[in-house]
């Protein structure tokens, strides 16, 4: 297997409380209130970045209500070789933490089992004190410790300025 190719792959798939057969059925977009019309410009993204060389190739697959309504394999799995990608393909996923985690995170907000304005604390109580260190200025001389949920600091490219947000 060509690593460098798998490498490149994307995997765009979560599948959470399979049926105790394993497999998801598939179903039609519109029985999930899905437009299969909206469903094929993912074909389309997805080739924009297979043609800018930014991967090789990807599976994409949406599930919705327990059924998956889009399942496709796009570009290629070994460039070398030019063998098209397949939908069983098997990806090598690396730094992939955060990414899942906010996934994750967004379906337990659709669910409504968290709000996005919960404190980390609720969840992690070693959290609830947390301080951090106010950025330099003209009137601070040293970093002075606030509340880790009052201040954000928003960084831009080198030489602009910066944005605080109060939270």
């Amino acid at each position: 297997m060509n690593f460098r190719a798998a490498r490149h792959g994307v995997l765009v798939a979560a599948l959470l409380a399979l049926p105790s057969s394993g497999r998801v059925p598939a179903g039609k977009p519109e029985d999930a209130g899905m437009s299969a019309e909206r469903l094929q410009r993912i074909h389309g993204a997805v080739a924009r970045h297979i043609d800018a060389g930014e991967i090789a190739g990807a599976v994409t697959l949406v599930a919705r209500h327990g059924k998956i309504v889009h399942f496709q394999a796009h570009g290629l799995m070994d460039l070398e070789a030019k063998r098209p990608m397949t939908p069983d393909a098997i990806f090598r996923i690396a730094s992939m933490t955060k990414p899942i985690t906010g996934v994750a995170v967004m379906m337990m907000v659709e669910e409504g089992k968290i709000r996005l304005s919960d404190p980390a604390s609720r969840f992690i109580p070693e959290f609830k004190d947390t301080r951090v260190a106010a950025a330099r200025d003209s009137i601070t001389p040293r970093p002075q410790p606030s509340a880790a949920e009052s201040r954000i600091t928003i960084w831009r490219r080198p030489g602009a300025r910066s944005r605080s947000a109060i939270c």
